[in-house]
């Protein structure tokens, strides 16, 4: 991994690496909290190829790794998302995942509703059959 730029905005640490994809270097942009393991080993990484010595010539003779086909598709969705506010906006609107907080009400209206219609029927039928016995 060719480590670029580390960028610290706001308990955000954006890491740019060097990836190799289908024989062509892609810049990959990471995203990490503040103090998180990954995070702290990008500074040390970063801190390695500043100061010279052997861990940067042990940086360089380091293969470049590869970027697998879901990473890069990942990065290419995002990239048209953050480029086009609009069709973010629709995509959010038109969601059509629910949590399971919403569901589970869902699924209690509907089973109260079916009570209420059964008992609504088993009352008129009571009301029908009493004068018979």
């Amino acid at each position: 991994v060719r480590l670029k730029a580390q960028v610290l905005t706001s308990g955000v640490v954006h890491v740019k690496e060097t990836r190799n994809f289908a024989g062509k270097a892609m810049e990959v942009t990471k995203t990490y909290v503040e103090g998180t393991r990954e995070a702290k080993q990008a500074a040390k990484r970063d801190a390695a190829s500043a100061h010279g010595g052997l861990d940067s010539v042990l940086m360089q003779m380091e293969k470049t790794r590869k970027l697998n086909v879901l990473d890069k598709s990942k990065m290419d969705w995002k990239d048209v998302k953050e480029g086009d506010a609009a069709m973010e906006e629709d995509l959010e609107k038109h969601k059509k995942g629910k949590t399971y907080l919403e569901e589970q009400d869902f699924l209690k209206r509907a089973e109260l509703r079916e009570y209420e219609i059964e008992r609504d029927a088993r009352l008129s039928a009571n009301v029908n059959n009493r004068g018979r016995l």
